[in-house]
């Protein structure tokens, strides 16, 4: 049997002497128990309950603490006996009354229906939570310096860190700090999933109900009559369908009360949810991979600790060993790097991200894979992403395939490895939030000989693969791909498709492509990629509705590291303005207090939170987030050519017509006269180069601009042939009432459509920011303003054109290809 802890509980208060009670069989004398019931109430039961019997300098002491998980202040209470057989007694008695069950158990323990669930835990210092076995570690840590290289050291660092794995917890409702369960051991995960495997094959009969075509109106209120006339009841699939329904939706609430029970979360006082859809199903699997990896963690910390009585080392020089993984941090200026760091850029979706470092690494265990590796053709360095809790158990002991008691239903191309040519893909898998704004990322070499290439999902396993398609992979096609043209290769041989996202035809339902191995044998991890989120936004505002003058102002906030010390700036005010107000508050070395002051500015101004995990969500009478290009942003930082460069440009080989032209359609003076012209000023414009997404959610609003602006106009037209209409008609047989009654609907009708015309104008304004000065912006409320602006987002349209151009005429003057005049490019 399978202990709950190893220690007594500090809340007995019992002398540092008093140990737990320990049987002849060896047995310890402790429990702790587990009931979750979201049927209860209102906020649904969800509970612990513990015991121990403890022994201090011969007194006998039974200890019982309980309350909802997570609370803070759980209920206890001591009671000492003097004698064993009492204690005994007194134990056994409490344990009965909570599960049904005796103690101790000589028999599996049989889960009582409305009794406590038995939580079982490892046995091997259960007591010990991660920032313990983390703060012990950190005795010696200032005693000898660390071999390893700085990259390598902040890696390590990053990925042990006990408080990452606390707070990646605490987002899935388990709160390790106050966790009063312990480490849960590999049979309770193990039964984790067999009842997500019972909960995904009730989703599926309920998809299976949801299919069978309803009852007409006319039949099912025949059915009802025919009942009450006392004749036959109605007989039908539908009416089955309905109580199967019912009963099954049932078993859900049911299975997640079990799953709670056995994997306990932290809800506070709310009503624990019901594991009611796929994604819900999806999230608990990755939970119990979590805690997986959390267990193989703690064991490596535990092996580390044992060793802190030998010769000093440094602790992280201590979990590097224990990783039993080789990295050595790559040159930038390396080939290697290049190509990779052009894989993150054209792949990366448009997330903003920044490369922090790229380690090349190798696991000693998967030499074993090189046969495999040998024998399968078509190579190709992808991404897999992971949340950071989970890198320690993936270096030391490679990528898993889930287990067999996982539901099937929770893999969409079944259970195997996952990997993405897209880091847009893999990245939503690092789960980074703005507590833990670092993603981890996996490059590995992957053996894909033939894929089996399929648009949909469809559960699959090696063989079904291998015999019924002869293949050796899975590619899930995706509506977006990588350039082939763009692709590069590694010295090895194994291709880098580092090419820009193009659109794909076909009728694919995944955004990116998937490819997936069923083998452990078909991949070697290659490199280890940190990146980080850039933490810098612009914002906007307009509201022509807004006083005399209308609101139209911009605020942009940017978290700025100078050696080790961290500022954040602001700048804010009306767009265009020459003199916008700006401040810069300085935290020193404190990145965490200059976070907190970054997201509480971005919270503040737009309603949302920093960073964005999900897509910005406009609030009303907020800022708006501006979606910029940060690529050329950088770009812009730097004058196109220096003076240097020019010293050196070599004369054109053009005609003079041809250079003459091209200095006209090129000269940025043109492109910013032509601009001003529509009230957007380039030169004192704060906000950079709008994002292609920015611009065609422009065209959306001037689509529904344009809308409102025909309904005005035939509104209008309406009216005014009601009135001619009214006034031909003879005196006598005039209806005065009705014609006015149509002339107030009317009003009121184009009051609604102009306040709706400032409303869009307003947005549109705030999406395309315009610079009106001390002016009030105005409402786009005719066709002829629509089309103006339509003008308007063709030339942001081809002035990002005009500054790829430019950033790519930039590189190669960069490279120095040739003799080649820079004017001729």
């Amino acid at each position: 049997m399978t202990s709950t802890a190893t220690i007594v509980d500090p809340k007995s208060h019992c002398s540092a002497n008093a140990e737990l009670y320990r049987d002849a069989t060896g047995v310890r004398w402790s429990f702790m128990l587990n009931l979750t019931d979201i049927s209860y109430g209102v906020y649904g039961n969800n509970k612990f309950y513990m015991g121990q019997l403890i022994v201090d300098h011969g007194v006998f002491v039974v200890f019982r603490k309980w309350g909802r998980v997570g609370a803070k202040s759980p209920q206890s209470q001591t009671e000492r006996f003097d004698t064993l057989e009492n204690a005994e007694r007194a134990f056994q008695k409490v344990f009965q009354a909570k599960t049904g069950n005796k103690w101790p158990l000589t028999t599996p323990f049989i889960r009582k229906k409305g009794k406590y669930f038995l939580v079982e835990l490892d046995d091997e210092e259960a007591e010990r939570t991660v920032a313990d076995v983390g703060k012990k570690v950190e005795v010696k840590k200032e005693l000898v310096a660390s071999k390893l290289p700085k990259e390598v050291q902040n890696m390590v660092q990053l990925i042990c860190d006990p408080e990452v794995v606390t707070r990646e917890m605490a987002s899935l409702n388990v709160d390790l700090k106050r966790f009063p369960l312990g480490k849960l051991s590999k049979t309770q995960i193990s039964q984790g999933y067999n009842i997500l495997q019972r909960l995904s094959a009730t989703l599926e009969a309920i998809e299976e109900l949801t299919r069978t075509p309803a009852v007409p109106a006319k039949a099912a209120k025949a059915g009802s009559k025919s009942r009450r006339k006392g004749k036959a009841k109605a007989k039908g699939p539908v009416a089955a369908t309905n109580r199967s329904l019912s009963s099954i939706r049932g078993d859900l609430k049911a299975l997640s009360s079990e799953f709670y029970s056995l994997i306990p979360h932290d809800f506070g006082r709310s009503l624990p949810p019901v594991i009611e859809t796929m994604t819900d199903l999806k999230l608990k699997l990755e939970l119990l991979e979590v805690l997986s990896n959390l267990e193989i963690s703690q064991m490596l910390q535990k092996e580390e600790a044992n060793k802190l009585t030998g010769p000093a080392v440094h602790p992280l020089d201590t979990h590097y060993n224990m990783l039993n993984t080789k990295m050595k941090p790559l040159s930038k200026r390396g080939k290697e790097f290049k190509i990779i760091e052009k894989f993150i850029n054209k792949t990366n979706g448009g997330s903003k991200l920044s490369i922090n470092t790229i380690l090349k690494i190798a696991r000693p265990e998967e030499d074993t894979h090189k046969d495999v590796l040998g024998s399968i053709d078509n190579h190709k360095l992808l991404w897999h992403g992971s949340r950071l809790s989970n890198f320690v158990g993936i270096l030391s002991q490679g990528l898993r395939i889930a287990p067999p008691e996982a539901p099937r239903n929770g893999y969409q191309f079944g259970k195997g490895l996952y990997f993405a040519d897209a880091l847009a893909k893999s990245a939503n898998y690092c789960c980074a939030t703005s507590r833990n704004p670092t993603a981890v990322l996996l490059l590995a070499d992957v053996a894909l000989g033939t894929p089996y290439q399929i648009p949909t999902g469809e559960f699959l396993d090696y063989k079904m693969v291998k015999d019924q398609h002869g293949c050796d992979s899975t590619h899930g096609l995706g509506r977006m791909a990588p350039a082939e043209n763009e692709f590069e290769t590694l010295p090895d041989g194994v291709v880098v498709p580092a090419g820009t996202l193009k659109p794909v035809d076909g009728h694919q339902h995944l955004l990116y492509n998937e490819f997936i191995v069923y083998r452990r044998e078909q991949v070697q991890l290659r490199y280890l990629d940190t990146d980080g989120i850039a933490w810098s936004f612009m914002l906007n505002y307009t509201n022509i509705s807004f006083g005399t003058y209308g609101n139209n102002k911009f605020y942009m906030v940017q978290l700025i590291q100078n050696g080790a010390d961290y500022m954040v700036f602001r700048k804010w005010g009306r767009v265009g303005t020459k003199n916008p107000q700006r401040a810069l508050e300085r935290y020193n070395t404190s990145l965490e207090k200059a976070q907190a002051s970054f997201m509480k500015k971005f919270l503040d101004k737009s309603g949302n939170e920093w960073p964005l995990t999900e897509p910005f969500k406009r609030v009303e009478g907020k800022y708006v987030l501006v979606e910029l290009d940060e690529e050329v942003q950088e770009e812009e930082k730097d004058e196109v050519m220096s003076e240097a460069e020019k010293e050196e440009e070599v004369a054109s080989t053009l005609a003079e017509t041809v250079q003459n032209v091209l200095k006209l359609i090129c000269d940025a003076n043109v492109i910013a006269r032509e601009v001003a012209s529509m009230n957007l000023d380039l030169k004192r414009l704060p906000l950079g180069k709008l994002s292609k997404t920015q611009i065609r959610q422009g065209y959306a609003i001037l689509q529904q601009l344009s809308a409102a602006v025909k309904e005005i106009d035939e509104l209008r037209k309406t009216a005014a042939d009601s009135q001619e209409t009214a006034s031909e008609r003879p005196v006598a047989t005039r209806r005065s009432t009705r014609v006015k009654r149509t002339t107030n609907s009317h009003l009121v009708q184009l009051r609604r459509l102009n306040n709706s015309l400032k409303t869009l104008s307003s947005d549109f304004y705030t999406l395309i920011p315009h610079d009106f000065g001390r002016g009030l912006p105005t409402s786009i409320d005719s066709l002829d303003k629509v089309k103006l602006k339509i003008d308007l987002l063709e030339v942001l349209a081809n002035l990002e054109i005009s500054q790829e151009l430019e950033a790519e005429k930039k590189k190669n003057a960069e490279k120095k290809v040739g003799a080649k005049s820079l004017k001729n490019t």
